[in-house]
């Protein structure tokens, strides 16, 4: 098996971590027998030898690149792959609230990653630099803000200006599933609980930060005792 790694300009990138391992999951006694790991050469080249399967997971990670994974299928005892890596971009950004003062201790979610604002608002993370890229932070005395971050943009601000949820869009579907809300200027407590929400765990007085919906079940976020808890029913 032969695997090419190039930038985006089609040149080759070496001291890549290239890793094949089975495609089907194997007992983990097995998986340390059953993965081979090179990194590439200057010319950007992996090769393995002696491979035993004919369908292989491709994982490919380089620092300041993001991870590239794959499938590669081996015909007659052999296989070539070009891997493209897309460069990170490290995101920086800082939670406000409506008067421009910093916001710690905020959840912040960047597309599929999720860390927290420090002691002056601040955070940051490494994603596809290729993008536009959504940013929603919440707080569960204060409420929720969004941002979006751009390629072309620098250091983004997201302002903290309205409540932690929709009450409107929210209110009459959680009652359905046993929520009763309450609004406190930007939290959404929850009032009153039946069931079925009552037997998923969901307490009197949890102050809600998010909602998502698939088909009839639900699942929330609330924060209680400053600790965020995950609840579906």
């Amino acid at each position: 098996v032969t695997v090419l790694i190039q930038d985006e300009q089609a040149a080759p990138v070496s001291s890549a971590r290239v890793a094949l391992s089975p495609e089907r999951k194997s007992p983990p006694w097995r998986n340390a027998h059953l993965q081979w790991t090179r990194h590439s050469n200057d010319n950007g080249v992996a090769a393995f030898s002696g491979v035993s399967r004919t369908s292989l997971k491709l994982r490919v990670s380089l620092a300041g690149y993001k991870v590239h994974s794959a499938t590669v299928n081996v015909t007659e005892g052999a296989a070539k792959k070009t891997v493209t890596l897309h460069p990170l971009a490290v995101l920086k950004g800082a939670v406000i609230d409506r008067y421009g003062a910093p916001v710690p201790d905020a959840q912040v979610t960047i597309g599929s990653l999720t860390t927290s604002s420090g002691p002056r608002g601040a955070f940051d993370a490494e994603i596809d630099a290729r993008s536009p890229v959504r940013i929603m932070a919440v707080h569960p005395e204060l409420g929720r803000g969004e941002a979006t971050w751009k390629p072309e943009g620098g250091d983004v601000q997201v302002e903290i200006n309205r409540a932690t949820i929709d009450v409107e869009r929210w209110g009459d579907q959680l009652e359905d599933k046993g929520l009763t809300l309450w609004k406190d200027g930007p939290k959404v407590v929850i009032d009153e609980i039946t069931q079925p929400a009552h037997d998923a765990g969901v307490r009197r007085g949890d102050v809600l930060l998010s909602v998502r919906q698939s088909g009839p079940a639900v699942t929330v976020q609330v924060y209680r005792s400053a600790r965020t808890i995950t609840l579906s029913w």
